[in-house]
Order: structure tokens, then sequence, then C-alpha cells
């Protein structure tokens, strides 16, 4: 049975900050829960009704809200999965809406309780069942997901599962870690591919997705689409000598590659002179790199960049970079009077891929 018997709004006085100690963490917890559920919420409902939200605007709120409360012996502030989906689904679409549901809870709990005390909660709950029938639908959207990536997919699936069997906060928190590995796993393995020229034109677009993308002869263009860091700099040097080489480097050469050792740095150099040595074969008289997609290049990766410049120079390949704003900021924030553009002169960098392809095919000739 419902006991619902509140009769008056408590009076207000500041919270009892001597507990803070003891529900801090607690309290970060349903903050970040409560923050997540309001703008799942918001964004749920902006897609409906397609209007935009202000992530920003949602945090000031919700802490105003929160200060506001706290004054009342309110519960902490989140967006109420029924009542949202209750109002929305009646035709509220604006605060006033909001005003006027709040109006008449107050009502209720004021005048209207007594009312609803003998009343079953089976009953009550039934109204919200039927409200959230929509977002339970929502788990046929899993196919969908894991199709369109199974990063996610794995991560819908994993937090379903925990929120399910653990509680909502063990359930977020396992989310939101997954969803920190996965993107830290693909920051570690940049897209890398070539590139090839369509006719008559100026664009440069992956020569193994589009057909109509024919390759330069004697020029070998490598795009680098993600950031260059420390931990994928040799992932990126790897790719880039197989797709210059112009054949698959035999699996003794990338494992020579991805040892870090001392005792194989000589190896190492040797490797880089087959990749080289391939590229003759296939008459690469330049490579460019294509920049324009990089977000990122910390002093560890220009380093790396020098190295590839003196291994293809030793073998009379010139090696260009194209669309490199974001390495030259960090060259300029290095400040380092022996680093990347005292290695790269002015020539061997260019604005865009056809300057570089126009330009080195004029030295090429």
């Amino acid at each position: 049975m419902n006991s619902l018997q509140v009769t008056s709004l408590p009076m207000p006085e500041p919270p009892p900050f001597a507990l803070i100690p003891n529900l801090l963490v607690d309290g970060l917890v349903i903050a970040i829960v409560a923050f997540s559920v309001n703008m799942s919420m918001a964004s749920i409902f902006a897609r409906k009704l397609n209007y935009s939200i202000d992530a920003n605007q949602e945090l000031i709120a919700s802490g105003a809200s929160n200060v506001l409360g706290s004054f009342f012996s309110c519960l902490p502030f989140a967006a109420s999965l029924s009542r949202s989906l209750i109002q929305q689904t009646v035709g509220g679409k604006s605060q006033l809406a909001s005003i006027v549901s709040c109006i008449f809870l107050l009502l209720v709990l004021l005048l209207v309780g007594p009312f609803f005390e003998p009343l079953p909660n089976c009953v009550l709950s039934s109204i919200i069942v039927v409200a959230l029938k929509g977002m339970f639908m929502q788990v046929r959207d899993f196919p969908a997901a894991w199709k369109l990536s199974p990063f996610d997919g794995m991560i819908w699936l994993t937090t379903f599962v925990a929120v399910i069997l653990l509680d909502i906060d063990y359930g977020l928190g396992l989310g939101v870690a997954l969803s920190l590995t996965c993107v830290l796993i693909m920051g570690q393995r940049p897209q890398v591919c070539r590139l090839g020229q369509v006719p008559s034109t100026q664009i440069y677009l992956d020569i193994n997705r589009y057909q109509a993308a024919l390759e330069i002869p004697g020029i070998r263009i490598v795009q680098v689409a993600g950031g260059l860091h420390f931990a994928n700099k040799e992932h990126v040097r790897r790719k880039v000598y197989r797709l210059v080489g112009d054949t698959t480097v035999s699996e003794s050469m990338d494992s020579k590659l991805r040892s870090t050792s001392a005792d194989n740095c000589y190896e190492k150099k040797e490797i880089n002179g087959d990749a080289a040595a391939l590229m003759v074969e296939n008459k690469v008289s330049c490579v460019i790199l294509d920049m324009m997609s990089v977000c990122f290049v910390d002093p560890s990766a220009i380093k790396t960049l020098i190295s590839m410049y003196k291994d293809f120079k030793s073998k009379d390949v010139l090696f260009s970079l194209a669309d490199c704003s974001v390495t030259q900021s960090v060259h300029e924030r290095m400040g380092c009077p022996d680093d990347f553009f005292d290695e790269f002169t002015c020539s061997q960098v260019y604005p865009s891929v056809h300057d570089a392809c126009f330009a080195n095919q004029e030295n090429i000739r």
C-alpha cells in the first residue's frame, strides 16, 4: 500500500555541512549518475523534438537546483525518467509544462495526498511502466549499435548487464571505464592509408576504397588520420614503410620493428633500409606524408618523423610533408633549435598534398 502522508513543506534551513566528509564519495557518485541521466534524457528529447542542448547550461542548472534544494531538505536533483516521458507523451514541450506539473504535484502533496494513501503501489506503478514502454523498447537498438561499431556494442551490452545485475552506479562506472579504455585502444592504432589522385582534379582518396583514385608514378602519398604520440609512433612508422614499399613487409621485419631493446637498434636500421630498397625496386622517388587529419603530434613523434626523413634521404628518396600546421605548432611550443624544421627545409613542407605532388613531379623530372 502507498503511505503518502505529506501535509506541509519543510522550513528552509542550512544543510548540515558536518556530514560532507561522510557523504563525499557517495555524493560524487550520485552527481555523476544524476548528470548522466539528465544529459541522456535531454539528448533523447532533443533528437526527438529537433532542438539543441548545451551541456554546460545543463550542468549549471543542475548545480543551482541542488544548492537551492539543499536548504529545503530536497533529494538530489535529477531527471525523472517516468515523469519526463509522461510529460512529453501528453504534449509538454516547454518549461511552462514543467511549471504546471510542479504546481499540480505540490497540490497533490498538500491536499490530495491522503486520498492516494490506500491506493496500491502496483496501480501507481502501472502508469510508470506504460510511460517507460518506449524506453524499454530501446533494447532493440543493440544490434544496430553492434553493427555500426563493435566497440560501442560491447560498451552498450556491458553497461546494460552491469546496471541490471549490480546497480546503476556500478554499471555507470563500468561503462565509463570501458569507454575510456576503448578510446585509448583506438588511439594506439591511427588509420594509415595510401592515397591516389582522382584524374583531372585536386582530390586525393584512399586507393583501396576508391577505384577512381590513381597513384602518381614515382610518388607515394601516405595519409595518417589521428594523433601521433609516443605510444603509436612505431606503429605509424611500420605502416608507412609497408605502404611506401608497395609490398607487404615480411613478418620477420615486422617482428624486428616491434623490438625496442638497445641490442636491436642496428637491426632496425637494416629493416628501414630493406623497406627503402623495395621503394627503389618500384621506382619510388618521393614520399609525401599527408598530415591534414593529424590532430595532435607530441615531441617524440616529431623525432620519429625526423628519423624517417633521414632513412629516406639515405636512399635518395625525397620525403615531404603536406598540411602539417599541427606539427609546426608543436615545434613552436618546443622552441628547440635542433628540431623538426631544422631538418625539414621549407622546400619539403607544403600547404597541401596537391602542391607537394606538383613540386615533387618537377623535382623528379
